[in-house]
This record gives C-alpha cells, sequence and structure tokens, in this order.
C-alpha cells in the first residue's frame, strides 16, 4: 500500500502529488510496472485488491521490449586511410581488430534504453528545464540550479 519514488524535481513533476502522497490508479500503477520492468525488475507495484495475473501478463507482453543488456560497447581503432592533416579518423572494429591494433584505439559506453510502450502520466517533463554545455569534463550544468552533471 505504500511505495517510494524517487526523481529529480529540477526536471519532472509529479501531477496529483499532495505533498509527499500521490495516489495511483490501476492504469498508473501498470505504467510504473512497465517501467521498473523494462529498466530493472527488481519491484513491482499493486494496486489494492488487483488481479495479481493481470499484472504479471502486462509485463509479459512487454518482455520482448525488454533489451538484454542497457548498455553496448562499441570499439573503434585509428583508421590510417582516413588521415586527414594532423587529425585521425577512428572506424568501428571487432574486438579481435581492437585487441591486436598496434596504436590501441577508442571505447565507446552508450546507453542502450528500452522502447517503454506505455506511458506513465503522472511524471512529466518539466518544459523550463534547460542546461548549458561547459566544455569540459564536467558535462552539462543544469541552469537556474546549484546541481551539476
Amino acid at each position: 500500500q505504500l511505495g517510494f519514488l524517487a526523481f529529480d524535481r529540477d526536471v519532472y513533476e509529479l501531477a496529483g502529488r499532495k505533498g509527499n502522497v500521490c495516489k495511483l490508479n490501476d492504469r498508473d500503477a501498470g505504467a510504473l510496472n512497465q517501467l521498473i520492468y523494462l529498466f530493472s525488475n527488481r519491484v513491482i507495484v499493486l494496486p489494492p485488491n488487483c488481479d495479481t495475473a493481470s499484472v504479471v501478463g502486462q509485463l509479459k507482453e512487454i518482455s520482448s521490449a525488454k533489451p538484454e543488456s542497457t548498455m553496448r560497447v562499441n570499439v573503434a581503432v585509428e583508421d590510417p586511410v582516413q588521415d586527414h592533416n594532423e587529425s585521425k579518423r577512428f572506424s568501428v572494429a571487432s574486438d579481435e581488430e581492437f585487441a591486436i591494433s598496434p596504436k590501441g584505439g577508442l571505447i565507446h559506453i552508450e546507453s542502450v534504453p528500452p522502447i517503454v510502450p506505455r506511458h506513465f502520466p503522472k511524471l512529466r517533463i518539466k518544459q523550463n528545464c534547460r542546461f548549458i554545455d561547459t566544455k569540459s569534463g564536467a558535462g552539462l550544468k543544469r541552469v537556474g540550479s546549484k546541481q551539476q552533471f
């Protein structure tokens, strides 16, 4: 009957919240379950007096949308044919090509988020959230906020 949902208040807003409480109906619980299942699968939300078989059935329907991994590792090696002036170009390579490359290469880790079939309508992105690129290793900085990425 009680759950916990953490989100960034500078980026999102939770519609229908009164203080620290937000009541969910069956549709909200189903959408939230899909989000949790697709991103972690450790917890599901059950509305009061629900049919658990129905909840499990809803999750089975979206199981094909869940990727095996939410991260993809890409590797690239220096491409001498593509050298232009003093800049270097890299080409995507297999793990074997990367391992034998005399100059090493680049490793890129890419996030592969699942496609969420049902939107959780209570959690909304704020329209006024803005970021600036610091052009540094610090990355993006939220405008109007003390918090940094």
